[in-house]
């Protein structure tokens, strides 16, 4: 079904052959400058460590740290989601 209608939406004979990568994508739509910024703030919810190593070094304020990261990107994560499902929803494919 997603397949299907991603030929008919967008021309895209399978989800998984026209593989793009996302600045570039960001750039098609108009909207690098805003991905490169975001992308390295979320960067570094999902990879903490080098942010962990070189700020926190002792080892109950680093894993205050990662427990708050982790949180934090449990929240985003679920944030995400929900808009990606309502979007997929709006397109009347179920997923």
């Amino acid at each position: 079904m997603i397949n299907e209608k991603a030929l008919e939406l967008f021309g895209i004979p399978a989800i998984d052959s026209n593989y793009m990568r996302v600045r570039t994508a960001a750039r098609a739509v108009g909207i690098e400058s805003l991905f490169i910024h975001a992308n390295t703030i979320f960067s570094k919810i999902a990879h903490p460590t080098a942010l962990a190593v070189l700020t926190f070094p002792k080892d109950k304020p680093r894993t205050d740290m990662c427990d708050g990261v982790f949180n934090m990107g449990l929240y985003h994560v679920g944030a995400a989601m929900a808009s990606f499902l309502g979007y997929i929803r709006g397109l009347g494919v179920k997923p």
